[in-house]
């Protein structure tokens, strides 16, 4: 079996089961991002651990920081698709600074379409984990 299709199995099999640690990690999302998620929802703490959206988070930033994020710099959101953790925000970004990075050396027409928002309207209309289950059983 490829790594591909196993893969596919296993991400099929995580969100049938609702595996929000599984699903994350298969993702990709940061660590630290997938267990302060896991930890919120199963303890009920998602105010205290995450931030509700990314306007919540630039709020909560210092005016000079804010000024110090360049142009290209907050290209990064583009390529945010999960919730920064409230400890580990910083580490996080950087993890989606490497990812820009790499997608815009190695595949400069997919980064002008992740740029687009065409990434960001396919995973919203994936979100509803209703619709997702009900697909992955005609697979």
């Amino acid at each position: 079996m490829s790594r591909g299709k196993e893969t596919a199995e296993q991400l099929k099999e995580a969100i049938l089961l609702v595996d929000h640690e599984k699903m994350g990690r298969l993702f990709g999302i940061p660590e630290t991002a997938v267990q302060a998620y896991v930890k919120a929802r199963e303890e009920g703490r998602e105010k205290e651990l995450l931030f509700e959206n990314l306007g919540e988070w630039w709020q909560s930033l210092p005016e000079e920081e804010k000024k110090s994020l360049t142009e290209e710099e907050k290209e990064i959101f583009d390529f945010l698709t999960f919730t920064l953790s409230r400890q580990h925000w910083e580490e996080e970004l950087e993890v989606l600074r490497r990812r820009r990075e790499v997608i815009k050396t190695k595949a400069p027409n997919l980064y002008e379409e992740l740029r687009r928002g065409h990434f960001l309207d396919a995973q919203i209309s994936w979100y509803n984990e209703k619709k997702m289950k009900e697909a992955l059983k005609t697979i």
